[in-house]
């Protein structure tokens, strides 16, 4: 049975239920009102099958919305809305998210995969709850942020937690938010490494990747031009070419990779790091053996046009502008190895779509990744 109006107000009085903001008139006989914030999710044809564990369609499927005015909710087209009050659940509680009366009478109602609110869900960390909402009205029904569209109902949980539950994890581990999980990666250190062929946009996700954790950004390729004009030679596409292939012929397919990280050995710093450019599954296995810290790896994937129009777009001195010469840097990359270091990458980024896409998309990468630490 849910719990009624008094006992929800003495779960909260010791704490065991936290609403941010509290508003007692949202208070019913068995429950409490959930309103809507100014943030919703819409859902987008993307023309293409959505899937769940692939989160570069996850990210092209659900666009985020900040809304200023009305929300209009479309017939039997669902939205995904973020309610404006934060939730925080003792591990003995779990919560149903439910419709309301007054809007089933119209039609609208939460989809039923919204369900259970998990026991411990924001027990030290209060957390805002994503539900999506339905309407079977032939018409459009307007909602406005703050208006009251489904309420929780609050069931206590019989028996002991260790036994019945694996939900018990969250009196220790809370749900973190992603600035939490940012200030947990600082104390334990990573390197994300970026790979793909020229112009893919390497430098663009180790950009975004660096903002997002706060990192250092090195590369590979930098390090390279930096021994070109060590040598006295111009950092040409030419010569920056053949001092790559010196080093390696040198100091094997790895060498590279040994001079950054002799680099970083002599800064001595302990933070996150990006590696942009890494080309070759010898360099990966060179950093992963090297550095003190994890590396996981990303390749960044974009078609031959879109590669042409951006190396047309750039000034800089070792490019050209023909597919001609595209296709033979292609062939000279892959012949360092550089397609078994984006096969072999934990993540694969398909950049061909606009900047503000390019970086949801590296955000859902980065939060996946920070999940599994």
């Amino acid at each position: 049975m849910p719990l009624g109006r008094n006992q929800i107000l003495k779960q909260i009085k010791a704490g065991d239920i936290e609403i941010e903001p509290f508003c007692e008139s949202h208070l019913t006989p068995n429950g409490y009102d959930l309103s809507l914030s100014s943030e919703i999710y819409q859902m987008n044809n993307i023309d293409r099958p959505v899937n769940p564990l692939n989160e570069e369609t996850l990210s092209d499927f659900l666009t985020k919305t900040k809304v200023t005015g009305e929300i209009e909710l479309k017939p039997f087209e669902p939205i995904s809305v973020l309610s404006r009050e934060a939730i925080g659940l003792d591990s003995s509680l779990l919560a149903r998210i439910e419709g309301r009366s007054s809007l089933g009478q119209i039609g609208v109602f939460p989809h039923m995969h919204s369900g259970v609110i998990d026991a411990g869900f924001g027990s030290q960390n209060p957390q805002r709850v994503i539900f999506t909402l339905m309407s079977c009205n032939p018409n459009s029904v307007i909602f406005h942020p703050g208006q009251s569209v489904a309420q929780l109902l609050f069931y206590p949980i019989e028996g002991p937690m260790e036994e019945e539950t694996e939900y018990a994890r969250y009196d220790t581990s809370p749900q973190p938010g992603f600035d939490e999980i940012i200030s947990n990666l600082i104390e334990k250190p990573l390197c994300i490494g970026v790979t793909g062929l020229p112009a893919a946009g390497k430098s663009e996700v180790a950009q975004i990747l660096a903002s997002l954790l706060d990192a250092e950004t090195h590369s590979l390729g930098g390090v390279v031009r930096k021994e070109t004009k060590r040598r006295e030679k111009d950092p040409t596409s030419e010569n920056i070419r053949d001092v790559s292939v010196q080093l390696r012929d040198e100091g094997g397919d790895g060498a590279v990779a040994e001079l950054l990280v002799e680099e970083l050995d002599e800064d001595g710093s302990d933070c996150t790091r990006v590696i942009e450019g890494i080309r070759s599954k010898e360099e990966v296995n060179t950093l992963r053996e090297q550095l003190s810290a994890d590396l996981i790896m990303i390749a960044v994937h974009s078609p031959t046009e879109t590669r042409l129009q951006r190396i047309g777009d750039r000034a800089r001195s070792d490019d050209e502008a023909s597919k001609e010469f595209l296709t033979n840097r292609d062939e000279k990359e892959s012949r360092f190895g550089v397609r078994e270091a984006i096969t072999s990458s934990d993540y694969i980024l398909t950049n061909n779509e606009s900047m503000r896409d390019l970086e949801r998309l590296v955000e859902h990468t980065v939060a996946k990744i920070l999940s599994r630490q």
